[in-house]
C-alpha cells in the first residue's frame, strides 16, 4: 500500500511515514512575532511557528528560539506527539516493527528486548515506539498492567519511558481518568 493511500486513513503510522518535507507539505504553516518580552533584546523578526495539520484541530506552536528553522523543528516535534495523542492506528505490532524497521528493540516474540526500552526522547525512533504503546494501551482499555506485559516490561519502566516526553504521560493519565483510573507517576 502507497504511503498516500495510508495518508487517507488518517491514523499516525501513515503520518509517520512521510518524510518531515512531506508532513510539512500537508500542514498549513504561520510564522509570527513572538510576544514574548526582551526590551533591546527582543526579537523583531517573525520567527515564531505556527503549524496546523491540514483539515484537522491539530496546532502546535513554538517560539523558544529566535530562529525560524529552530522554531519549525520544535513546532514539528510537538505535531508529531499531538498526532500520537489524536489518531490511533489498527495495525499489529509485528506490522509497525516492520514498517519502521524496529526489530533491534524487539525480540522474535515481539517483546521488548532485555526488558526495557532503552530509547531517549531525541532518537527519532522513539516517538514510533511510543506511537505503539499508545495503541496498545488504547486496545487494553489503558490498563498499564495489560500494557506491560504485552511489551515484556515493567510498569515503572513504561512509566518513565513516557516520562520523557511530558505530554504523552499528560495524555495518558487522562484517558485513565476518564476511566476512573488513577494517573500514572
Amino acid at each position: 500500500m502507497d504511503k498516500f493511500e495510508l495518508l487517507k486513513q488518517k491514523n499516525w503510522i501513515s503520518l509517520f511515514l512521510l518524510s518531515e518535507k512531506e508532513l510539512l507539505r500537508q500542514c498549513k504553516i504561520d510564522n509570527f512575532l513572538s510576544p514574548k518580552p526582551g526590551g533591546q533584546h527582543r526579537d523583531k523578526k517573525a520567527s515564531a511557528v505556527r503549524i496546523t495539520l491540514f483539515d484537522s484541530e491539530i496546532i502546535v506552536t513554538s517560539s523558544n528560539s529566535r530562529s525560524f528553522q529552530a522554531n519549525q523543528k520544535d513546532a514539528l516535534n510537538k505535531l508529531k506527539i499531538e498526532i500520537l495523542c489524536k489518531y490511533r492506528s489498527n495495525f499489529s505490532l509485528k506490522k509497525c516493527i516492520q514498517l519502521f524497521q524496529l526489530e533491534e528493540y524487539f525480540n522474535d516474540t515481539f517483546l521488548v528486548k532485555n526488558n526495557k526500552i532503552n530509547l531517549s526522547s531525541k532518537n527519532p525512533n522513539y516517538l514510533i515506539v511510543a506511537g505503539i504503546a499508545l495503541d496498545i494501551f488504547f486496545i487494553h482499555n489503558w490498563q498499564i498492567q495489560s500494557v506491560s506485559k504485552k511489551l515484556g516490561v515493567s510498569s515503572s519502566h513504561l512509566v518513565n519511558f513516557f516520562s520523557k516526553e511530558k505530554r504523552l504521560l499528560i495524555f495518558i493519565n487522562s484517558e485513565r481518568e476518564k476511566l476512573g483510573m488513577r494517573s500514572l507517576k
